[in-house]
């Protein structure tokens, strides 16, 4: 009988032993993922940043493009009006 409760005590143990290896196990795992959660947070944050930039970048894109687009037609109009002036003169120097 003592063979019989040494056996069961040795079986308890190690079905204890297992048992706290496997919750050591998932301990870790569960650390891995909070850890992970932390990363994946700064991640978006991290995109959220470089979207923000990328939209105010594009934004100041366009601003000089339609600047530069003003400005264009504001000299292709000074240069028209220019050589209209430069003609008549032509034509009244002339005459």
């Amino acid at each position: 009988m003592l063979s019989f409760q040494n056996q069961a005590s040795r079986f308890q143990e190690q079905i204890l032993n297992r048992f706290d290896s496997r919750q050591r196990d998932v301990d870790s795992l569960r650390q891995n993922v909070d850890g992970l959660k932390y990363e994946v947070e700064g991640i978006k944050q991290d995109i959220m940043g470089i979207r923000t930039d990328l939209a105010t970048e594009v934004q100041r894109w366009d601003e000089r493009f339609f600047k530069f687009s003003r400005d264009t037609a504001n000299r292709a109009n000074t240069l028209i009006a220019s050589a209209v002036i430069a003609a008549t003169l032509l034509t009244i120097l002339k005459n």
